[in-house]
């Protein structure tokens, strides 16, 4: 009951401070007056409707409107996606006109989705463009299918919330959840503290993030910190996707007392 006491009044500071709804996801930050092509709702809600065909020219926006590296992950797991479902419209989606980070975006998706190496002429057209050096560096090391990736850090959770919003399947939410609870089972204590550094990262309580701070070294602190933005992420889509919640349900369900368990109970009272 001591953890549970204690994630309870960190919830009750941040729904005093606003975390009755909590700050979204990258992947979720959709506006619905700009379609391309940050993290839109042709994006984000893809599964409601996945026509292909809403899906042409988006690539091509992306590269005439490049935007900060951070918010491409997103759109490499989606298309890593939709390249392993639809091959055969590969062709008809990647643009004319490449940009260096739409070059990183296209081939990481191609190697995620497990297609074969791309063609001469394809590989001269994404080299031309040349590579982003920050979002090439988040994206080094990935393996060749989408269902081997394992998080690591933050960039890999928005590149397995791309292939959610692609598809709508739950697989890809697991990972984030079984990264989450991994560092939160840790102990009591870790758990606690995780959802202190959740509600402080939502509503800003830096006092809460500095008491946090001094308890732990700092490669504790980072995985904590990496497993805060996991639950965020996991809370946010909750309450946009019922299958999301229903996973987050099934697993407090199954591991009741366990610490990441009671965390994320806590949240989904709230949703």
């Amino acid at each position: 009951m001591m953890v549970l006491r204690a994630v309870m009044g960190a919830l009750a500071l941040g729904l005093a401070l606003g975390l009755a709804t909590p700050a979204p996801s990258l992947a979720q930050r959709a506006d619905p007056t700009q379609p391309f092509p940050k993290a839109s709702l042709v994006i984000t809600r893809f599964q409601d409707d996945p026509r292909m065909a809403r899906l042409e020219g988006y690539l091509q926006a992306l590269a005439d409107r490049p935007m900060d590296w951070d918010d491409y992950p997103v759109l490499v797991g989606f298309f890593a996606a939709t390249f392993q479902r639809h091959p055969d419209w590969i062709d008809k989606l990647l643009p004319a006109r490449f940009d260096a980070k739409t070059a990183d975006v296209v081939l990481a998706a191609l190697q995620l989705s497990g297609q074969p190496p791309p063609a001469a002429t394809l590989r001269a057209r994404l080299s031309a463009a040349g590579q982003d050096a920050k979002l090439g560096a988040e994206l080094a090391g990935l393996p060749t299918k989408l269902e081997d990736l394992k998080v690591a850090f933050p960039t890999h959770l928005d590149i397995l919330w791309g292939a959610f919003f692609a598809t709508g399947d739950t697989r890809y939410v697991r990972p984030i959840l079984d990264f989450f609870a991994a560092v939160a089972n840790q102990s009591d204590a870790v758990a606690i503290d995780i959802t202190r550094l959740t509600v402080a990262m939502s509503s800003g309580a830096k006092d809460d993030l500095q008491q946090v701070k001094s308890r732990h070294d700092q490669v504790t602190l980072v995985r904590m910190i990496y497993a805060s933005t996991a639950e965020l992420a996991l809370i946010a889509n909750a309450r946009s996707f019922p299958a999301v919640k229903r996973t987050l349900a099934d697993y407090v369900a199954a591991n009741g007392e366990k610490p990441a368990a009671k965390s994320l109970a806590a949240f989904l009272k709230y949703i």
